[in-house]
């Protein structure tokens, strides 16, 4: 009789958890439903904007038969060069190198590979804020020793504020692009149920061909005239919204 009340209250104290249980937990299909009513929508947003930073690089390349020679040679030159670019105010902790190379030259002569000598070629890149002194920055590399120009890129510096930028606006747009759909629907909007970046991109470089600019200013005898333009940049989320 002890061992049959023992039972009994035991599977009493079970059927009320199980109870309580039930009634403390939402079903799946409950919490699902919670907003069964909801609209989606893809927010967009664009920016033009100045650039504030050029990032520009020279090159020097010597020849020579002696490797040696052909060396010390471009480093002298590159040196007069850098020394150029700090006294026109540019920031020696922007200088550095972006390539160097050491390479035979030679030519066939009656199906022999005749040895030429040696070319050298030194690569440096350096930044300026200065957009409008961009195209004389890159005529005083020249005049002080640069034998090659790589096309300069400009950008913005501050990217990361940007982005954050062009993602508030996209979702500012979702929110507009929402409200005109549910109130069409003669509905409300409700609360934000999700919400997803889906890219931030755009053209965050952009380059100009300073060989053909200067060109163009050598035959007017001024300096080489740069215009950066604008970048153009786009950001793109996905956000779904209740409908009260």
């Amino acid at each position: 009789m002890k061992k049959t009340s023992v039972l009994i209250a035991t599977i009493a104290m079970c059927a009320v958890l199980v109870t309580v249980f039930s009634f403390n937990t939402p079903t799946t299909s409950a919490a699902e439903n919670r907003y069964e009513r909801q609209v989606s929508v893809t927010g967009e947003a664009e920016l033009k904007i100045e650039p504030n930073l050029a990032i520009l690089s020279v090159a020097v390349e010597t020849e020579n038969k002696s490797a040696q020679l052909a060396s010390s040679k471009n480093a002298l030159a590159m040196n007069k060069v850098i020394k150029a670019l700090k006294d026109a105010g540019i920031d020696e902790d922007t200088i550095s190198t972006n390539g160097y190379g050491l390479y035979p030259i030679s030519h066939w002569e009656d199906n022999k590979r005749v040895n030429d000598g040696y070319r050298v070629t030194n690569n440096i890149k350096f930044e300026t804020k200065d957009i409008k002194d961009v195209g004389n920055l890159l005529d005083i590399a020249v005049k002080a020793g640069a034998t090659r120009v790589s096309s300069p890129r400009f950008t913005v510096a501050d990217q990361d504020e940007i982005k954050m930028q062009l993602l508030e606006m996209a979702v500012k747009n979702a929110t507009e692009k929402a409200d005109v759909l549910v109130k069409a629907a003669g509905a409300t909007r409700g609360v934000v149920i999700s919400i997803n970046e889906n890219s931030i991109g755009g053209n965050w470089y952009r380059t100009v061909d300073y060989n053909v600019e200067m060109v163009k200013s050598v035959a007017n005898d001024v300096s080489t005239p740069i215009e950066a333009g604008d970048v153009e940049l786009t950001a793109r989320v996905s956000v779904s919204f209740a409908i009260q």
